[in-house]
Parts: structure tokens; sequence; C-alpha cells
């Protein structure tokens, strides 16, 4: 039994609407700076409100040539479109708006291998966290949804916090680029083995530049860690730029899983100018200390600096044991936090950020159930009072066949696998998750 990379990524996708959806003058907003042309490559669209919702969804390629479709969904209703569909015939940027609020996820086909991604943020000041380290490379996905061109600083960044290359560009209207980091800086030391940690990217606001917002993400490609112990990852993580209002004091890493054929790495990225001190404290399902020699712990980062570590030597858990629940991050400035999870031995490697608040409505995608594989959900109450959770199955054609609930205890973290909640699930399509308070 191995984890599928789709195992941990869920928790992806159950994020709050509010983080993901950017508001302007077209509504609602929902920005995926990297969209594949694959077979099963496409986009999914939940309408969990009360009224119609119209929705357009837009591809762009690199030069910023336009395709795409609309969609009008009932109430209660899922839809998920194809690449096919949307008309997305190479690699590019999508744009999903909608009056009302709804719910969206994708589904990159990259050559055979499929991931699932939320929506990104978009910003002035963007940080893509959890580059390739010393060991493989990383592939950089920019995107300019505005209207006019942008101009572009883009940095990548070393542990301590020092720049190892810069490079200024200038983005056309609706374009977007997806360069190896190598072909981006030929100039530059950032291949192996130089550590970079993270990208920084920033769209200059002054009185003679309005601001003009980006959207960025990346993929890291032959990801390994000699000194974390993980060998190298033959599957690409996908992971998403976060912006300033995205980049929080406190925060919390939904999941780690540590022991067991599983490890975690915790990356840390100060996004102040400032050093501060950081306390992390790893928690179990009832949000009690785990047990571990570090068990809190705090740790100083520079400004501008991060770091990354395996959960089980940052903590200092026992050799040999088993550990899985969630990471509780407490600093004094703002921080970009995530966890990348993967098997071992094995290939899977996915990039899970941190989240704040909570949502009542929650949807996610499910590909066709292989039971030699654990297909997984977490789900956080931070509340002071007991939630219950309901959850239905869809499948693609819009035939509800299977529903479950689960009642989370005050605090408590409920991890389960998908053929625990809903055994009888073995096809693609989607689960749609409701709570009577909310939930991360």
């Amino acid at each position: 039994m191995v984890l599928r990379i789709f195992a941990v990524s869920l928790v992806l996708i159950l994020t709050p609407v509010a983080s993901l959806a950017q508001i302007d003058a077209d509504g609602f907003v929902y920005v995926f700076p990297r969209f594949t042309p694959g077979p099963e490559s496409a986009v999914t669209v939940a309408n969990l409100g009360s009224g119609v919702a119209e929705v357009e969804i837009e591809f762009y390629t690199e030069n910023g040539t336009r395709a795409g479709t609309f969609l009008t969904l009932l109430p209660a209703t899922v839809e998920t479109v194809s690449a096919e569909v949307i008309g997305a015939t190479s690699i590019g940027s999508l744009v999903v708006s909608s009056l009302t609020p709804i719910q969206v996820s994708a589904t990159l086909d990259d050559e055979g291998i499929l991931q699932v991604a939320a929506p990104t943020d978009i910003g002035t000041n963007i940080i893509v966290p959890f580059a390739h380290g010393t060991r493989g490379s990383t592939v950089l996905d920019l995107f300019n949804p505005g209207r006019t061109d942008a101009r572009l600083f883009v940095f990548a960044i070393g542990p301590a916090g020092e720049t190892l290359a810069g490079l200024d560009l200038t983005l056309p209207a609706r374009a977007n680029l997806h360069k190896d980091l190598r072909e981006l800086f030929p100039e530059a030391a950032v291949g192996n083995p130089v550590d970079v940690s993270h990208i920084v990217v920033r769209s200059p606001v002054n009185f003679f530049q309005p601001r003009k917002d980006v959207a960025a993400s990346a993929v890291v490609l032959e990801y390994s860690n000699v000194g974390e112990g993980v060998t190298s990852r033959s599957d690409p993580a996908l992971t998403a730029g976060t912006s300033e209002s995205g980049r929080v004091s406190v925060t919390r890493l939904p999941l780690f899983v540590e022991g067991g054929g599983f490890f975690s790495l915790i990356q840390l990225i100060n996004a102040a100018t400032v050093p501060q001190a950081v306390t992390l404290r790893a928690l179990d399902q009832e949000s009690h200390l785990i047990e571990g020699s570090s068990n809190p712990i705090t740790v100083s980062i520079g400004a501008g600096g991060s770091l990354r570590a395996a959960a089980g030597n940052l903590f200092g858990f026992e050799e040999g044991s088993v550990h899985m629940g969630s990471v509780a991050i407490d600093g004094t400035q703002p921080i970009a936090a995530v966890a990348a999870i993967g098997n071992t031995p094995g290939s899977s490697l996915s990039v899970l950020p941190s989240v704040t608040g909570g949502s009542a409505n929650l949807l996610f995608t499910t590909r066709e159930v292989d039971r030699e594989f654990y297909d997984g959900v977490a789900l956080i109450n931070p509340n002071a009072t007991d939630t219950e959770v309901s959850l239905a199955f869809v499948r693609n054609d819009g035939t509800t066949v299977s529903r479950s609930s689960i009642e989370i205890p005050a605090y408590w973290q409920v991890t389960r696998t998908l053929a625990e909640l809903m055994p009888e699930v073995r096809e693609a399509g989607f689960i749609l998750a409701g709570s009577t308070s909310p939930v991360k």
C-alpha cells in the first residue's frame, strides 16, 4: 500500500472560499497560473448557494490568446468541464469568474500524472514556497491576469534570505510564463548544489506605476533532501504562491504524517523584513501535544529567510514512532508555511499550505478509486463546540450515490480514508461537505 499524491492533496482543496476568490469588478475570480491540456485535465465548479450562478471559464495561452466557455449552475449543483471543452490545447493559465461565490478546483494532467490544484492568491508581492533546495529543479508559472502589461521582478531566494538571482521582466496582459529557474537565470547559480528555498515575485507599485496583480505557482521536479532522509521523487509537486493577504503570523498546517512509511517536511518562510522567533507545536488528532524531545520548539528565522526540516527531526520524535496530526504555528510577523508529504520508499510528494479561518461548505474531487491506495480526508474543528460534517458523493453525471457524516469534537482533527467514509464509492466524482460550523 502506498500513498497516492491525491490522498494528501485533498487537504489543499478543503480551503475556505474567502481565501481563494479575488473580489473585483467582475465578481468572484479564481485564478490558476498553471493549466495543462492533458486528457484528464479539467476544472470542477460547484454552486453551493441558494441562487443560480453564471460562471465564465477563460483559458489563456502563453501569449495571452483566449479560449473558454460559460456555465449556468443551478443551486447545489456541481459540474466538471474538460480541457478540451474549455479549448486548452497547450499549457497556459485559467480564470474562473462568477458574480456569486462558487467553489472551484482544477485537475492537472501533466503527462499522465494527475494533480489537484486550488486557485492561487493574486497580489503585488507573491512568495512561492518550497523550491527544489539543493537537488532537482523548479519550473515557475507566472500569469498576468490584468488588462495591461505588468512589470515584474523575480528573485530566487536562499534559506538565509539571500538573493541568489534576480530578473526584471514585462509580462503582457493575460500572458503567462512557464520556465525552469535555470532557464530564467542562465547566468546565475540556481542549479544544484545551490540551496534554493523559495521564489519571490514583485510587481512595483508607486505614483507612476498603478497596482498590477500577478499570480504565481511552481512545479518541483526530482526533489530530494539527503540531510532529511528524503530520496529522489519521480512525481512532480505543485506549490502555490501566497500574497500579502494570505500570510499571517499565527496559522496551522492541517496535516502531517511521520513514520509508518511516510514523511513530512515542514517549511517556514519569514515574510517580514526583520528576524522573528516562531513557535511550532505538533498536535495529535485531539489537539494534544505529541511526545517529542523538542515539542514544542521555538526557532529563529532571519529576515526573508526560511526553515525546512523533517517533522521527526524538528520535533524530536522517537525513531520508529508513527505520528499523524497538525502543526500549530505562532510567530510575531507574517509567515508562509507549507508541509510537503510523501511516502518512503516511494515517489510521491504533495505540498500543502497552512490554513487560517474555516468554511462551512467544502468541495473536492475524486478520481476512480483504487483500494491499493489510500485516499484520505483530514478535517480540523477549530471551534470551542462540537461540529457535524455531512458528506455527499456525487458522480460526474450529477447523481448522488452516497452520504455520510462525521462528528468532530471541539478542537479535534479527524483523518479518514475514503474507504472508511464511503466504502461503496469506487468511481470518479465529487464530495460535497457541509458543516454546522466552519472547519479547516
